[in-house]
């Protein structure tokens, strides 16, 4: 609109002076944002002055310090920091999808957290919350209810709606049972620009933790991580409700595991955070001593689904009460005890269960022996498993290996990451887990590039390997590989179990450059160092 059309009040008004209404009338969208995380709580001060900004190959924002004031006294170059948005916020969306399928939808998780801690670490204050989420009713009744399925939003009638719609961007299969069309949504929130369709599909909860700075700044969310470990521990039992044993998947379209208590303590110097699971049960233990680095420790699950025969439990006996066999059911409220207030000297976490009506109490053991930064193995045949580790005390969390001239075993699928793998000049057997940087030695290796989440570099050795893809069609990694050195003479490529294979021109190959190819396989991919024709690599494939 020309400003001589401009009426009113808006006349002569900057844009920061108008009302939505203001802008609307101008026909201006407002763009709308939502803030991830910023610079001061990763670290950065304000005399680092942030200049350029990069989105990098692997999905990482590098960021370039400005060097206008030259440099700071006895730094070497201008710095460059790299922010990594590693932590997943997949989730399952849908109890009529005939099984686990945590993926990456177009979904913005709501916090409305339930229970909020605090501690201090480094003399700053922090926020723990449990991202629970709640509704005010159903959307399809009068009245001032919000929350519909995906699939339903044509039934909205309260605040006097008669339905809503999905926006242009969605694509209407989502609307299907297996993909978000049983997923409960918010119908107030998403209409960006009040046409009655959904620009934006909010639900309730984020299915994780998350930690805030004193600024309401976010510094850490546990994203899938609570899925991921349900789906890896108790997988029969994904996403069961707190009142029936036998509903695996039944809170996926609602809220998953829930997490909604949360306490804080402090043990031999080192703080954790306490996360009860509302649907499923259950409390997650993390070491938050690190605010933006918490790690994982241990899911703790006092309840039987099922009795010594394989058979559900009923949670209801006869007369109404709760069957006592099945323990633990719906933790609430949780307490931790420091050991100098504890009644045995050592400290206590105390759950309450609101359905179960019981209350247990754990004694913690405290902190782990602080693991080596590097292990050796012996010279003859080692067994390498993050998830059992021996005295030789290999977890996989960021750890350094070097295996020798033994047939050695490698495991990293299940438990740990960020660990630097290198195998010796034996025939050794790995198998790939989360952001490993795996180099293989000497020895005719077989590495299985399937297991696990993925995103590992990967670097083949000198002899005759053999890199598996993928197992089968359900071990396909959540996150891109990337595989170097790989000589065409000597290796092997291939699929176990699966339709698939490099003739699948289409589904494979993603580019092609003057000196590599690059093949791609959902979140695989490989990269040849020598040109060689598209659909043969160069090399030897087996299935």
């Amino acid at each position: 609109m020309p400003s001589g059309e401009i009426r009113g009040q808006i006349q002569g008004a900057t844009l920061e002076a108008m009302t939505p209404d203001d802008l609307a009338e101008l026909n201006i969208n407002i763009v709308n944002k939502v803030k991830v995380t910023n610079l001061p709580s990763l670290g950065y001060l304000p005399s680092d002055k942030p200049e350029g900004l990069a989105i990098l190959d692997d999905g990482s924002l590098a960021v370039l310090n400005d060097n206008d004031f030259g440099l700071e006294e006895g730094a070497e170059a201008v710095q460059v920091g790299i922010i990594d948005f590693e932590i997943s916020s997949a989730f399952d969306p849908s109890d009529r999808d005939d099984g686990i399928n945590i993926k990456n939808w177009p979904v913005y998780g709501m916090f409305m957290p339930d229970s909020i801690a605090s501690y201090t670490a480094n003399g700053m204050d922090y926020y723990v919350f449990a991202n629970e989420g709640d509704d005010r009713g159903d959307a399809d009744e009068p009245g001032i209810g919000d929350a519909i399925r995906v699939k339903d939003l044509g039934d909205v009638i309260s605040f006097g709606r008669s339905g809503l719609e999905l926006g242009e961007e969605f694509d209407p299969i989502l609307e299907e049972d297996e993909n978000l069309g049983r997923l409960t949504i918010s119908s107030i929130d998403g209409d960006l620009n009040g046409d009655g369709k959904l620009n934006r599909l909010q639900s309730y909860g984020t299915r994780s933790f998350s930690i805030i700075d004193k600024n309401g700044n976010l510094v850490f969310d546990s994203g899938a991580d609570f899925e991921n470990i349900i789906a890896e521990d108790l997988a029969p039992f994904f996403n069961s409700n707190n009142d029936d044993n036998d509903s695996f998947e039944s809170r996926s379209d609602n809220k998953g595991p829930e997490p909604e208590g949360i306490t804080v303590g402090t043990i031999d110097g080192e703080t954790y955070a306490f996360i009860g699971l509302e649907r499923i049960g259950g409390v997650m233990i993390y070491n938050i001593t690190n605010p933006t680095n918490p790690e994982f420790v241990q899911y703790l699950n006092n309840r039987n689904f099922v009795d010594e025969n394989g058979q559900f439990i009923d949670v209801e006996i006869d007369d109404g009460v709760t069957n006592p066999d099945t323990k633990d059911l719906g933790p609430e409220g949780l307490i931790f005890i420091p050991s100098e207030d504890s009644p045995n000297g050592k400290p206590l976490l105390v759950v309450a269960n609101e359905v179960s009506g019981t209350t247990t109490i754990y004694e913690l053991d405290g902190v782990e022996p602080e693991l080596p930064e590097v292990v050796f193995c012996t010279p003859d045949d080692d067994n390498f498993d993050s998830a059992f580790p021996d005295d030789k005390q290999f977890v996989g969390q960021e750890q350094i290996l070097f295996t020798g001239g033994g047939d050695d075993y490698v495991d990293v699928s299940l438990v740990g990451r960020r660990n630097r793998i290198n195998t010796g000049s034996g025939n050794d057997i790995v198998f790939a887990g989360n952001r490993n940087r795996i180099i293989l030695g000497a020895g005719d290796d077989i590495l299985f590039a399937g297991a696990g989440r993925g995103a590992n570099r990967i670097s083949l050795g000198a002899g005759e390997d053999k890199l598996w893809l993928t197992e089968d069609d359900n071990t396909i990694p959540r996150n891109p590989n990337r595989v170097s050195d790989f000589s065409s003479d000597e290796d092997m490529i291939g699929f176990a179990n699966t339709v698939l294979s490099l003739g699948n021109k289409g589904d494979l190959w993603d580019y092609e450059q003057v000196d590599r190819i690059y093949v791609q396989l959902s979140g695989f991919e490989m990269r040849c160092d020598r040109f060689y024709r598209v659909g043969n690599c160069g090399g030897k494939f087996f299935l």
